[in-house]
């Protein structure tokens, strides 16, 4: 059973051992095969690959923790609320870790962290967010099981739903200079998509855009700073098109449910395992499917956001857009080992294949897009 009464100070004192022998063990695996390396690009590859040993580990240390919680919480809500309390923690401490060890051999900008107040905020929301709302979830589960699956899904179409909210209130943002803006909102309503909002995300090393939102009328398009300084604009608007492609292809939807299954599944799994039922390891095997074929669709989102690019402007020329941003921010050209196991995007060879392999598209800057499987109304 969860030994709540042990001092505070004793508590953290066994917190900073644990944390500075995670940091320890950090260290020694970037000493060596990261920093020694002078090519940026080598430098971007080996980080995601010991970044998603890591994440893997923090997800298991997370769960080991969940799971312990499981079967030793004692009931009770002063109990609830310290689980829940010590989870986030643990999250927070877990996350810095990594930062800690990023900042201290100069790599926070190959991890695509502007600064370290940006690095700590991102380890602050992700970890007691994650970590803390996992264990808040457990605690609903464990008292209302059926109407906490409900609230997962619907949390998760939420987020998905809010994105451009919680963008802006994440990041900082301003307009885009007027002439480009006028050009862009032209390609938008060109390609059909006129009420899409156009943004700057200041602040972030990257060269690149996104787009959030899956309501109708609340979508946008974020292009980093860095790109509107570094690429030109027949560039932007083909890194734009490609996030138009998105949209066009439902991928932002598909997105949200696919994500809303798999956190309702493993809710669901969850739920039967603290009921000690024969059907938990089913409904995560099933869970777990759900995730591998959704990964797989991410990357084939890429290549048919590439092939709408290429319809918009040409393949030519969003075949060179693109290895320009593989080249402007490190990205490695090429996946293999760790990188290929846990990196979400397929590597330059893989996009540029699948631009080759695609018949010539015709051009649909005239007013009316091509219809998709999940046409939007």
């Amino acid at each position: 059973m969860i030994d709540l009464s042990y001092p505070p100070v004793r508590i953290v004192v066994a917190s900073g051992f644990g944390w500075l022998l995670l940091v320890t063990v950090l260290s020694s695996g970037y000493l060596p095969f990261v920093v020694r390396d002078a090519e940026g690009e080598t430098i971007v590859e080996r980080i995601q690959g010991i970044a998603g040993l890591y994440s893997v580990l923090w997800v298991g240390a997370g769960v080991a923790l969940l799971g312990y919680g499981i079967f030793t919480l004692p009931s009770g809500p002063r109990h609830a609320v310290a689980f829940v309390g010590s989870l986030a923690v643990a999250g927070v401490v877990l996350g810095s870790a990594h930062v800690v060890v990023l900042s201290a051999f100069g790599l926070l900008e190959y991890a695509g962290l502007e600064s370290p107040r940006d690095a700590v905020r991102s380890v602050l929301l992700q970890g007691s967010v994650w970590f803390g709302g996992a264990a808040l979830a457990l605690v609903a589960l464990g008292t209302a099981p059926l109407a906490a699956v409900c609230l997962v899904a619907l949390g998760v179409v939420t987020f998905h739903a809010a994105g451009p909210l919680l963008t802006e209130w994440t990041t900082e943002t301003t307009e885009l200079p007027s002439d480009l803006e006028r050009r862009l909102r032209a390609l938008s309503a060109e390609t059909g998509f006129g009420e899409v909002r156009f943004r700057v995300m200041s602040r972030v090393s990257n060269s690149n855009a996104m787009v959030s939102g899956i309501l109708p009328g609340r979508r946008a398009i974020y292009v980093t700073e860095a790109a509107i300084e570094t690429l030109s604009e027949r560039e932007l608007e083909s890194i734009v098109a490609h996030e138009l492609g998105h949209l066009n292809n439902g991928h932002l939807r598909r997105q949200a449910l696919g994500s809303a299954v798999c956190w309702s599944g493993y809710a669901l799994a969850t739920a039967t395992l603290l009921r000690v039922s024969v059907w938990a390891p089913l409904f995560f095997l099933a869970t777990i499917l759900v995730v591998v074929y959704n990964s797989n669709r991410a990357i084939d989102h890429e290549f048919e956001a590439d092939a709408f690019a290429a319809a918009v402007t040409s393949p030519t020329e969003t075949a060179n857009t693109v290895e320009r941003l593989y080249e402007l921010d490190l990205v490695p050209k090429r996946h293999g080992g760790m990188t290929e196991l846990f990196y979400e995007y397929p590597s330059l060879e893989r996009r540029l294949d699948a631009l080759e392999e695609r018949p010539s598209p015709q051009s649909v800057r005239d007013g009316s897009r091509p219809c998709s499987s999940d046409e939007h109304v």
